[in-house]
This record gives structure tokens, C-alpha cells and sequence, in this order.
């Protein structure tokens, strides 16, 4: 089923509609021109017939008019008389595409065509002898008729033509601030920018006006609300901070006065989870951080060289797993505009990832494509993989696929935030493919600097 878009829905509904308006009209018109003409030229035919008829009399010796013969016309306002004695004419001159020998009727009038001329005739007894035929061509009727047919057949596809182009017109302008609320709709989702706000909105007092000034206020209310979030984020990590580190020094005093207390092994313990807090704390601090980027913290930055570098100072963890590690070196220069710190933590991220949920003697490999104005990077493992239920999670801040990993190698699940956040200050885009048991792979696209 083909999908249209709304404007096109109405504009086709709009030209169908007026189409076949526009038919029926036509049709409405030619019926009632061509009955309502003949039915006049019939009743006009019948009038003159009669009239003429009523000036002849018939005596023993022939035909008598009422006035002299050479004043009697044989052709009246379009209609031309025929005198019959029986079926010889015997007064009028017929004309030369009439069939003369047609018998007479004298119930109502009659039309005879043939191939050139359209006619109307009409017979009346003047006594058991004689008959006048009055003759009225009506050809012109369908030719008038033909006339008003093509004429509108040439003006109707003008008018649907031109209607078409008016509603479109109309319809386009209307609908200008949908378009405008859509593409701010698409420039908050890819830039996470919740300032913007949608404009262009020529008539505020009607329906998309309204709906304009409604999600502005409602835009409003999300930036406040996600400022807010940022501030406490922030603030509270600040907060933290301080504390923490007091508790870490009275434990560290603790522990070396403890010695080989009963207590140390509890004290470690308690050591290990403040440490935990801190990098809790310190990832927090550095994810409010990282949500403000300025052109000056901007520079051209060489993806290859930036991914090489992290994985090999990350093949000590590789080693441990005999994991295989490839970056394939593109035939183009994949250069970007961007922070070389945060593609370093982006890569660190992402290799880390896929080193930790690796199986034994796997396999890493980093590759990268481009397109006329993107740069597509490929993080592909050979690891335990991700159902699909949770593909649409992965990026959110502290989701974990399996809880039960936190005890294993204390992560909080920030790490693949930070790859979103890093993508998305950067213009970019993320997604992530994965198949249980076979393998992941995290799609990465940065436009060209």
C-alpha cells in the first residue's frame, strides 16, 4: 500500500472530488441544453405548422390561402412548408438532403437524421386529401451542444489544474508551521538541544498556532526540568566529593592502626565500596561536564590513529583473554572536528566493552567507511552478545543487562552513556546490533569536519 503524506491525501481527495464535480456538471448541462433546445424547437415547429395550416383552405378545385398565394410563405422563422396531396408535393420546394417520401404522423413531431443534417418535422391534415409538413433543421442544436461539450472539456483540466494549484498553495501554507514543528522536533531528538523552539508561525490565533505556543510552553518546562537535573547532578557530586574523601583518609588511618586486626578484612571491604563511590562520583562529575562543548574545545582529530592508540594501550587486557585486536586501516583519512579527549574515552569505552563480555580467544575489529558528508565506524566483538529486548536500553545511564556483573567487575553501566553522550555533542548518531551468543557491533556516524 503506497503511503502519502497528508498534503498529498487532500490535494488527490481535493482533485478527485472536484473532478468529478466538474464531469457531472458537464453532463448535467449538455442533457439539459440539448432536451431543453429540442423541446423548444419542437414547440415551435408545432406553433408555426398550425399557424400555416390554419391560413389554407380547401375548396372543390384545390388548395385556397387565406391571403394570395404569392404572399403566403413557404419558410417562416426557420421552419419551411411542404403541401402533400397524398404523396406528391404539390406546393413548397424541398429541401435536396430531405427524404420526402417519409410517411406522415400527425401525433407529434418527429426528427429524421442522416449523415450531414439533423431534421424536425411535423404533418398535418388539411382534410382527407392534403397534408402540410413543416421542416425544421436542428443541426445547429447539436452543433451548439458539441460546442458547449468541447468548450468545457478544454476549460475543465484548466480549472482542476488551476484549483490543484491554488490548494496546494493554501494547503502549503498552512501547514508551514508542521513542517517547522517537525523540524525542531528533529533537531532537539539528534542535538539534545532542548533551547531550540519552533518559529515561522504567521497566524499564532488559529489551530497550529495554538499547537505552536503549547509545545514551546511545553519545551519550556523540559528545559527547565533537564537544567535542574543537570544542577543536582552536578551539585550533588560536588557535595560528595569532599565527605568521601574524609571517609577514605579515616579508613586508610584506621587500617594502619588496625594492623592485623580481625577488623582488617572488614575494613577493606568498606575501603572497596568507597571506592566504588568515588568512581560513581567522579563519573557523574565528569557526564555534567561533558554535556557543555564549545567550539574551542574542537580540533581535527584522525579516528585511525585515535582507535589504534586506545586499543594498544588496552592489549594487556586483551592478552589475559588471547583476544584477537584489528583496526583496519581505511583508504581514505577519517579526520573529524572534534575533542580528542572525549574520542579517547569514546574508543576506551567501546574497546573495553567489548574486551570484557569477549569469550576466550575472540576477536575485536574496528572499521570505518564513508559516505559523501559521514564517516561510519564499525566496533564489532565476537562476544556473548545482547538479547534484543535490551538493544533499546544499552544507552541509558546505569542500565546493566545482567545485574549479577556489578559484583564481578563493578560497573555501574555509564560507560556506554558516555559513548551516546560523546556521539551526540558531536553531531553524531549510535546504534548497536547484537545476536545472543554470536557477537555485538556499535555503529558510530560522525559528519565530515
Amino acid at each position: 500500500m503506497i503511503k502519502r503524506s497528508i498534503k498529498a491525501k487532500i490535494l488527490l481527495f481535493y482533485t478527485v472530488f472536484f473532478g468529478i464535480l466538474i464531469a457531472l456538471n458537464i453532463l448535467f448541462i449538455v442533457s439539459l441544453s440539448e432536451s431543453s433546445l429540442v423541446n423548444e424547437a419542437t414547440q415551435k415547429i408545432v406553433e408555426i405548422t398550425q399557424h400555416a395550416a390554419y391560413d389554407i383552405e380547401i375548396e372543390d378545385d384545390g388548395i385556397k390561402m387565406d391571403a394570395d398565394e404569392d404572399d403566403f410563405e413557404f419558410y417562416e422563422d426557420g421552419v419551411l412548408f411542404l403541401i402533400y396531396d397524398e404523396q406528391t408535393i404539390v406546393y413548397g420546394n424541398p429541401p435536396a438532403l430531405f427524404d420526402t417520401t417519409l410517411p406522415f404522423t400527425f401525433s407529434e413531431p418527429l426528427r429524421e437524421h442522416n449523415d450531414q443534417i439533423d431534421w424536425l418535422y411535423y404533418d398535418i391534415a388539411l382534410d382527407s386529401q392534403y397534408v402540410v409538413r413543416g421542416l425544421y433543421n436542428i443541426t445547429n442544436i447539436d452543433r451548439s451542444v458539441t460546442q458547449v461539450i468541447n468548450t468545457l472539456l478544454i476549460l475543465s483540466p484548466i480549472l482542476v489544474l488551476f484549483s490543484l494549484g491554488g490548494g496546494y498553495l493554501i494547503i502549503r501554507r498552512n501547514f508551514k508551521p508542521l513542517k517547522s514543528i517537525y523540524h525542531t522536533a528533529e533537531d532537539i531528538e539528534q542535538s539534545k538541544d532542548f533551547s531550540k523552539r519552533v518559529e515561522g508561525v504567521s497566524n499564532p490565533k488559529d489551530e497550529f498556532g495554538k499547537l505552536t505556543k503549547m509545545i514551546n510552553q511545553m519545551l519550556d518546562q523540559i528545559e527547565i526540568s533537564i537544567n535542574r537535573e543537570k544542577s543536582f547532578s552536578s551539585n550533588v557530586s560536588h557535595e560528595l566529593r569532599t565527605p568521601l574523601a574524609v571517609m577514605r583518609a579515616q579508613l586508610e588511618l584506621t587500617l594502619e592502626k588496625a594492623g592485623k586486626s580481625p577488623l582488617t578484612s572488614d575494613l577493606n571491604v568498606l575501603m572497596q565500596q568507597l571506592f566504588h563511590l568515588e568512581s560513581i562520583v567522579t563519573q557523574l562529575l565528569e557526564l555534567a561536564r561533558m554535556r557543555v562543548l564549545t567550539k574551542d574545545d574542537l580540533e581535527p582529530i584522525d579516528l585511525y590513529d585515535t582507535a589504534l592508540y586506545v586499543g594498544e594501550s588496552m592489549s594487556h587486557m586483551m592478552t589475559k583473554k588471547n583476544l584477537t585486536f584489528f583496526v583496519i586501516k581505511p583508504d581514505f583519512d577519517p579526520i573529524i572536528s572534534a575533542n580528542q579527549v572525549m574520542m579517547v574515552r569514546l574508543f576506551t569505552n567501546l574497546i573495553q566493552n567489548a574486551i570484557k563480555y569477549n569469550v576466550e580467544q575472540g576477536r575485536i575489529e574496528i572499521l570505518f567507511t564513508k559516505t559523501a558528508n559521514e564517516i561510519h565506524i564499525d566496533v564489532k566483538d565476537t562476544g556473548i552478545g545482547i538479547e534484543e529486548t535490551h538493544l533499546n536500553d544499552v544507552f541509558n545511564p546505569f542500565y546493566q543487562v545482567d545485574s549479577s556483573r556489578f559484583n564481578v567487575d563493578k560497573s555501574i553501566g555509564l560507560g556506554l552513556s558516555f559513548v551516546k553522550e560523546i556521539v551526540l555533542l558531536h553531531q553524531g548518531s549510535v546504534s548497536v546490533k547484537s545476536i545472543k551468543g554470536q557477537g555485538t557491533t556499535f555503529h558510530l556516524i560522525f559528519p565530515l569536519s
